[in-house]
Parts: structure tokens; C-alpha cells; sequence
């Protein structure tokens, strides 16, 4: 027998998820009963409908495994995203002290380190050879960088910025930008 059409296959499926639907301990030999009769019959093989069932289950597992993770992140997110944003609102507060200022930017920077790492052990993101590639799942990186316009992205990082050269001292800020060199004569 040749192969069947998208059309045919699709009708198939959406009858047989139907049928385990309304039955779910339906089995193949019974949806083979069923598809033969009725309005539009199917007169179709038990292997086949058999591997119909299974490829509908393995859907339905997936689902519900991202279902799930997507439901455990997406808590974990929001947490996460409170977290900075406070963080970030003392860390820009002029009545803050340094060291408030430092603690938070470091809260920003581990609460991002541990949401990454959340995202690598679900497997929504994948480490290659030092490099992060995001797998064609539901939550994409981007969907974190949005979080924030422009214009605050912007007023963070500087106030970040300002806040690390408060601490570093004079000389060695000079070091780190290249303006004092020193030679043995």
C-alpha cells in the first residue's frame, strides 16, 4: 500500500485523539473497530493505528513536560525579576550607601547567574564550547533582555558603571585603562 496524504493522516490522527479522548484506555484493536465503521470508515492495519497511538502519546508527554517546566521557570522567573528590580532600585538610590550599592548590584548579578544556570539544567538553553546557544524551545533569551527599555538599560549601566569606579581606587582605574605605564631602566 503507498503512502497516505497530509490530508488523510491528519483526519486520522484528530479521529483517533478524539476516540482516546473520550475512552483513554482505548485500545488499538478497538480503534480499529471504530475507524472501520461509522460514516467515513477507515479500513486501516493494527500496527498502523498502533504506532498512531503512540506517536499521540509521546505528543501529549511533551506537552506536559513543557507544560511543566515552562509553569516552574516562568514562577522562577518572576521571583528572579522582582529581585532585580529591587536590587537595582537601591543600587540607583542616591540615599544608599556604597555598600548597599555593591550588595545589590551583587544580588543583580547572582539572582541572573542562578536564573542562567536554571536555564542550562532545564535544557532551554545549551553551553557549547564556551559559548551559549539557545535551542528552539518556548523561552528564549531575548524574552529576559526585553524585560527592560532602552532608556533604563541604559541609566543602569552607567549608574553601574559610576558606582564600580567609586570603588576602584584612582591608580588603579589609570592601570586598567592603559594611562600609567611603568618601564625598568
Amino acid at each position: 500500500m503507498g503512502a497516505y496524504s497530509k490530508e488523510f493522516k491528519s483526519e486520522l490522527n484528530a479521529r483517533v485523539r478524539a476516540m482516546m479522548v473520550r475512552k483513554p484506555n482505548i485500545t488499538p484493536t478497538q480503534v480499529v473497530k471504530v475507524l472501520a465503521s461509522g460514516e467515513y470508515p477507515m479500513k486501516l492495519g493494527y500496527s498502523y493505528v498502533n504506532n498512531v497511538m503512540k506517536k499521540i502519546r509521546r505528543e501529549r508527554a511533551h506537552r506536559f513536560d513543557w507544560y511543566l517546566l515552562g509553569e516552574v521557570l516562568g514562577k522562577y522567573e518572576d521571583t528572579a525579576f522582582m529581585i532585580i528590580e529591587r536590587a537595582w532600585v537601591i543600587a540607583i538610590d542616591k540615599n544608599s550607601t556604597n555598600n548597599e550599592k555593591l550588595s545589590a548590584m551583587s544580588q543583580v548579578r547572582e539572582t541572573m547567574n542562578d536564573l542562567m544556570e536554571r536555564y542550562f539544567n532545564s535544557g532551554v538553553l545549551e553551553k557549547k564550547l564556551g559559548t551559549m546557544e539557545i535551542t528552539e524551545k518556548k523561552i528564549s533569551f531575548s524574552m529576559i533582555l526585553n524585560q527592560l527599555d532602552e532608556n533604563t538599560r541604559q541609566v543602569l549601566l552607567t549608574k553601574a558603571n559610576e558606582l564600580i569606579r567609586s570603588q576602584v581606587p584612582i591608580q588603579e582605574q589609570q592601570k586598567l585603562s592603559g594611562e600609567v605605564r611603568k618601564y625598568d631602566d
